[in-house]
């Protein structure tokens, strides 16, 4: 591998309407990686816990910032092709658009008796029957038809069976959101990502729903994508000539913060949720979700309070004065969800060691031990403004079930030696650590943020540097070949405490209903 070589970057990207800057950028992580000329790797400490501050209860305050009540926008990663989704179904379709009808036949005889037992397009659950009925492939006309249904994102399929067969992920998450809005939540629209293409399907949907709320669809385009290299560093290119483009990872997602700030200007942060968890409206749910909803109001809220004071005033107390009357509040509610949970203390002591308890107790800031060294008061309030001004973070963590490995709140060393609390993605993660610390229940009691706030930044620009170590180089076969590409992990990024002011909540396990495959079953019942 030491020969990869990355060329004709530009034009291909040029032709793709990728970032050539960007890409290059993926190019240069994917040699390094191939090569292992990359220094070290993540480390895993610990897991966060309750009983180790890293993770911290739901708490409903009553909290009010002194700002306005705080509304959250509703983004869906939905852009998903449903590859493990519908991975029975590819000898199928292989088979259909081959126009090998005994082929086609055989594999809708495999469908027979389980098809009926999977949520699937009425479409090609009548198509499998008919074949199986009559022995027959079928209507060439019809072969299209069921391709396409077949090789759509999942957002765009039904997800239970306990619905009318064309209630798909993408109507649930409509009725979820005008049942959250009806119920009160600050909730002032809704986004969602699609797969390239897929935009008017979406908004079709959309528009067919009830009750609706102000919605933008945003495509999946070059800003979001990378290219396919080859063994050798070629970028690879598909059966019909073109650039072989590939979705860059969720983490790309952060690009679309600008666009959404931009048509949601009111938008104080995003409530980001998966298209496939699916959790239904009944009142313990809606419930729920509002707990976190407003735990998260309350964090952003305090900080912003804590931003303000900084930003306006241009010196700090002198070194013993307690907290001005203005900011008794915000600590108060910080405090609620650090380990120290003394408001006595918390405003008895000198004003910047009040705030820099905060960072290292809740945020578990890797800067805030070093400040808190730094004598300087002119040094230490632009300390304290740079860690405030830093996006709040909410990431609701599930409790694991004893047998749960995923994305995990852990204590970690990055592999440029800083320590840090971060949502690690399994990729990341030693063998080893995975067997002693993910594995274990005892241990990794919590995984999983199947529900993100993330404070949404003003400005144009994304809201963290392309220059960060959470990223991947995914290995795939391609066309026949060894194909290598470049994705970064949205989790990791707005979990990261180098990044953001983040806080591990817990949620209850009825926020985590997910539909990876099509024999999967609910956990808990979905109303509707």
């Amino acid at each position: 591998m030491k020969s990869f070589n990355p060329q004709g970057i530009d034009d291909a990207c040029k032709e793709a309407g990728l970032s050539a800057g960007t890409v290059k950028l993926h190019a240069k992580r994917i040699f390094q990686d191939v090569t292992s000329s990359v220094p070290g790797g993540f480390t895993v400490i610990d897991a966060c816990r309750i009983n180790n501050a890293g993770i911290v209860p739901c708490l409903d305050t009553n909290f009010k910032s002194a700002n306005r009540p705080l509304e959250y926008v509703a983004l869906v990663p939905a852009a998903g092709a449903a590859s493990r989704f519908l991975e029975p179904f590819t000898g199928l379709v292989a088979a259909l658009k081959s126009g090998d009808r005994q082929a086609i036949l055989d594999q809708a005889l495999a469908f027979r008796d389980i098809s009926a037992a999977w949520p699937l397009p009425r479409l090609v659950r009548d198509f499998i029957s008919e074949v199986c009925n009559a022995r027959d492939a079928g209507s060439e006309g019809s072969w299209s038809r069921i391709i396409e249904l077949l090789e759509r994102p999942k957002a765009l399929f039904p997800f239970s069976l306990r619905f009318q067969s064309d209630f798909t992920f993408l109507a649930a998450k409509l009725s979820e959101h005008a049942a959250l809005a009806a119920q009160g939540e600050k909730i002032a629209g809704e986004v969602y990502v699609s797969a390239p293409g897929f935009k008017p399907a979406f908004e079709e949907t959309i528009s067919n729903g009830a009750r609706r709320l102000p919605t933008l669809v945003l495509e999946q385009g070059g800003r979001l994508s990378t290219l396919r290299f080859g063994a050798n560093g070629q970028v690879l290119r598909d059966a019909e000539g073109r650039p072989a483009v590939v979705p860059a990872g969720h983490g790309a997602l952060l690009e679309l913060f600008s666009a959404i700030r931009e048509r949601f200007p009111g938008c104080d942060y995003l409530l980001i949720r998966n298209v496939d968890n699916v959790c239904g409206i009944d009142s313990q749910v809606i419930g729920a979700i509002s707990a976190f909803t407003t735990t998260a109001a309350a964090l952003i809220g305090a900080v912003r309070d804590i931003r303000a004071w900084l930003s306006r005033e241009t010196n700090l107390p002198p070194a013993g004065a307690t907290l001005p009357e203005s900011l008794v509040a915000p600590v108060r509610v910080l405090s609620h969800f650090t380990s120290r949970n003394d408001m006595s203390a918390a405003t008895n002591v000198d004003f910047a060691a009040t705030l820099l308890r905060i960072q290292r107790d809740l945020f578990h800031s890797p800067g805030a031990v070093e400040t808190g060294r730094v004598e300087d008061r002119k040094k230490l309030h632009e300390l304290l403004r740079h860690l405030y001004d830093r996006p709040v973070n909410v990431l609701g963590q599930v409790p694991n079930s004893g047998k749960d490995v995923g994305g995990t709140p852990a204590f970690v060393r990055r592999p440029d030696g800083v320590q840090e609390k971060l949502c690690i993605e399994v990729g990341h993660v030693p063998a080893e650590e995975v067997e002693s610390i993910l594995k274990n229940p005892r241990r990794a009691t919590h995984f999983n943020p199947v529900f993100v706030a993330a404070e949404l930044p003003g400005g144009t620009t994304p809201p963290v540097s392309a220059d960060h170590p959470y990223w991947s180089v995914v290995r795939k076969r391609f066309a026949g070949q060894d194909a290598y590409y470049h994705e970064s992990f949205l989790y990791e990024i707005l979990g990261s405490s180098s990044l953001a002011n983040v806080v591990f909540v817990e949620i209850p396990r009825l926020l985590f209903n997910p539909h990876k495959t099509l024999a999967d079953k609910a956990e808990h019942p979905v109303v509707f």
